[in-house]
């Protein structure tokens, strides 16, 4: 019932979001929070397996370890973005680990981590004035 990450560009302050229940919080560097409700139209689900809606040339291409967790490495063509993907999904829990995503003027690499890790707190920032 909870996440957080970070995306970092160059050149660009980093941008964080938060979502606890139904409320996501998001900031710009060390700018103030804005707060929305979480999952918005759509409601969260994670795994998010919509990538096997309408993708085209799958190819698994070997395996290789991601934090080392073993992985299957995959990719596959998006027609409706125009995107190519390679992702590394743990070959015993199908938990997406990594993805690079290549389309013209836009490239992003994207890691996932710490699934469920009973030692990391995710808490609603207290200067955002969450409920």
């Amino acid at each position: 019932d909870r996440l957080r990450y970070v995306i970092e560009t160059p050149g660009r302050e980093p941008t964080t979001t938060i979502a606890v229940h139904n409320r996501r919080y998001d900031r710009v560097g060390d700018g103030p929070w804005t707060v929305s409700p979480w999952p918005g139209t759509e409601p969260f689900r994670w795994p998010n397996y919509r990538f096997a809606e309408g993708v085209r040339d799958v190819l698994l291409l070997g395996t290789e370890s991601i934090d080392g967790v073993d992985c299957y490495v995959v990719s596959f063509f998006d027609p409706r973005s125009g995107a190519r993907y390679r992702m590394w999904i743990g070959t015993s829990d199908y938990l997406i680990r990594r993805y690079e995503m290549m389309a013209i003027g836009h490239y992003m690499v994207v890691s996932y981590h710490s699934f469920n890790d009973p030692s990391i707190q995710i808490d609603a920032p207290e200067a955002a004035g969450a409920p």
